[in-house]
C-alpha cells in the first residue's frame, strides 16, 4: 500500500495523511471484527450480517411485493405471497388500500340503536307490569282464597259449642251486656251501703249514751256543759289563776271598778294646752339644743356656716378661697371631704368656677359623692357643657342620696384640652398639704386617683389615693 502527497518526516511512504490522501491500494485489516463503536469493519463481517433478521439467515435477492419467508428455524428466503392465501390480507370488505368501516359495510347496527332498543324494551316492561298490576288488583279473588275464608269466616260465626275451649258459646255475655250488668251491681251496691250508713247515724244520734260517757258524773269534778257555773268559789279561783287585780273588779265609773271600753271618759278628745313657752329659753323645761341633736349658738359663733348660703354642708367657708384658684389635671378623680353634723338628704353638689375650661370631652366631666367606705352613693350627668362657663356650679345628682350623720366625699373628674379653674383654698404645692394636717392614708380630706380615669366607678380604694394640695372648695345641699 503506497501513499502520494504525503512525505513522512522519517521518509515512511506506508503512512497517509489525516486530510487530503488517496490511498492507492486496498486497506487490510488484521481482523475482521471491530473492536470499538468506532472500528473499521471488513467486508467478510459486513456480509455476513446484512442477510439475517433476528438471527434468521435471509438468502437471495428480493423483487417487489416479496417478503422474507422462513424455509427453517434459522434460514428463511425472499418469496412473494400467494393470492389470497397465507396470513396475509388482500382486502377488508371487497375494499383495498386505507379502508374505512361503517356500521352498515359490517352488518352492525348504527350507533344509538342499541340503546333505542333497551328504552323501548324497559318501556313495554313497565307497561306490562303495570297491566298486571291493575288487573291483579280488580280481580274479585286473585288468589282464589277469598270465598273459602269469607265460608270459614261464616262458619265459625254460626258455631255455639267447643268454639276456642268453651263448651256452649250460649252463656258468654255481649261487651254492652256485661257493661249494664256491671253498672247495675255497682250502682246496688252504693246504694245498699249508703242506706246502711244512714241508718247507722240515724240510730247513732237517736241512742242516749252512745259511747258510754254521758252517764258519767262525779261532783268533784267540772262538767264541761256548766262553763265553769259549777265552781264552788268564784273569787277564790280567779285569785288562785293570778288574773291580777282587774280580773277580779267589776265595771264601774266608780273607785274599785275598771273602765269598760265605751267609757265616755275616754271619747275626750281635745287639743292639748300650749306649753311651748316652757321649752323656750328662761321657761320652766328648757329643751337643749343637745336633747335634739342641735348645736348650740355658742358652737357656731357669730361666723357664718353652710346653711347661710343655703347648704347642708361645706369644705370650709368659700370667702376663704385663695384668688387663683386651681385647675384640675385631667384624667384624676378629686376627693373633697365633707362633714355632717346630722344625717340629711343630699340632692345636689357645689363648686364655684372662675374660669371656663375649653375642649372638655363629652361623658368624662362628672361629680357624684362617696362614703368613707369608698362606695359610690350618687352620680350626676355629663358636666362638659355645665363647666364651659365660669360661676357658681349648683349640679343635680341624677338620685338623691339619704347620708346618715359622719363624713362624706364630692368627687370631680375632669377630661379635656383645657380644665376649669375651681374656687379653692391653699395651693401649696404637693409636698405641702396643709389641708391634710394630721390625717393619715385613706382619711385625707383632699386628695386624688391615680391618671387615666375617665368615668366615676362604682367604688374606689381610698388607702390608695394620694394627697392634694389644691384644696378645692366643694360643697353640698
Amino acid at each position: 500500500m503506497a501513499a502520494t502527497g504525503y512525505v513522512s518526516p522519517d521518509g515512511d511512504a506506508r503512512k497517509v495523511s489525516k486530510s487530503g490522501d488517496t490511498m492507492t491500494g486496498d486497506l487490510v485489516l488484521p481482523d475482521d471484527t471491530p473492536d470499538t463503536a468506532h472500528s473499521a469493519a471488513s467486508r467478510a463481517y459486513v456480509d455476513a450480517r446484512t442477510g439475517t433478521i433476528g438471527g434468521v439467515t435471509v438468502t437471495g435477492t428480493p423483487s417487489a411485493g416479496q417478503v422474507p419467508t422462513a424455509t427453517s428455524g434459522s434460514a428463511a428466503s425472499w418469496q412473494t405471497p400467494a393470492a389470497g392465501g397465507g396470513d396475509l390480507v388482500t382486502s377488508v370488505n371487497g375494499q383495498q388500500g386505507d379502508v374505512v368501516l361503517t356500521a352498515a359495510a359490517v352488518g352492525a347496527d348504527s350507533a344509538g340503536a342499541a340503546a333505542a332498543a333497551q328504552t323501548a324494551a324497559t318501556s313495554a316492561a313497565a307497561t306490562d307490569a303495570t297491566n298486571k298490576v291493575t288487573a291483579h288488583v280488580a280481580a274479585n279473588d286473585p288468589h282464589g282464597d277469598r270465598a273459602a275464608a269469607s265460608t270459614a269466616l261464616t262458619t265459625h260465626a254460626g258455631l255455639t259449642t267447643s268454639v276456642h275451649g268453651i263448651a256452649d258459646t250460649a252463656v258468654l255475655e255481649s261487651t254492652s251486656g256485661a257493661q249494664a250488668k256491671a253498672d247495675a251491681a255497682q250502682s246496688a251496691a252504693a246504694s245498699a251501703a249508703a242506706s246502711d250508713a244512714t241508718a247507722k247515724v240515724s240510730a247513732h244520734t237517736a241512742a242516749v249514751d252512745p259511747h258510754g260517757d254521758r252517764a258519767y258524773a262525779d261532783n268533784s269534778k267540772l262538767a264541761k256543759a256548766s262553763n265553769l257555773s259549777d265552781l264552788a268559789n268564784v273569787g277564790t279561783a280567779r285569785s288562785n289563776l293570778g288574773l291580777g287585780g282587774a280580773a277580779t273588779l267589776s265595771v264601774g265609773t266608780g273607785p274599785g271598778t275598771v273602765a269598760a271600753g265605751n267609757d265616755g271618759r275616754f271619747t275626750d278628745a281635745r287639743t292639748p294646752t300650749a306649753h311651748a313657752a316652757s321649752h323656750a329659753s328662761g321657761g320652766s323645761d328648757v329643751v337643749s339644743p343637745a336633747s335634739i341633736g342641735a348645736l348650740s349658738i355658742a358652737s357656731y359663733g357669730n361666723v357664718w356656716v353652710p346653711s347661710d348660703h343655703g347648704l347642708i354642708s361645706w369644705a370650709f367657708d368659700p370667702a376663704a378661697s385663695s384668688t387663683s384658684g386651681t385647675t384640675l389635671s385631667a384624667g384624676f378623680i378629686y376627693l373633697v371631704e365633707l362633714v355632717l353634723r346630722q344625717a340629711a338628704t343630699i340632692s345636689k353638689v357645689h363648686a364655684v368656677i372662675g374660669t371656663a375650661g375649653a375642649t372638655l370631652t363629652s361623658g368624662q366631666c362628672l361629680a357624684g359623692l362617696y362614703d368613707t367606705s369608698g362606695v359610690r352613693q350618687a352620680i350626676t350627668a355629663d358636666q362638659s357643657t355645665v363647666w364651659n362657663s365660669a360661676g357658681n356650679k349648683a349640679m343635680n345628682l341624677l338620685s338623691s342620696y339619704s347620708a346618715p350623720a359622719g363624713k362624706l366625699y364630692v368627687a370631680l373628674l375632669f377630661n379635656g384640652t383645657t380644665s376649669p379653674t375651681f374656687a379653692c383654698g391653699s395651693t401649696l404645692g404637693a409636698a405641702f398639704t396643709p389641708g391634710n394636717a394630721n390625717l393619715a392614708s385613706g382619711s385625707y380630706r383632699f386628695c386624688r386617683s391615680a391618671a387615666g380615669q375617665t368615668s366615676l366607678p362604682t367604688s374606689v380604694t381610698l388607702s390608695g389615693y394620694t394627697p392634694d394640695a389644691n384644696n378645692v372648695w366643694a360643697a353640698a345641699s
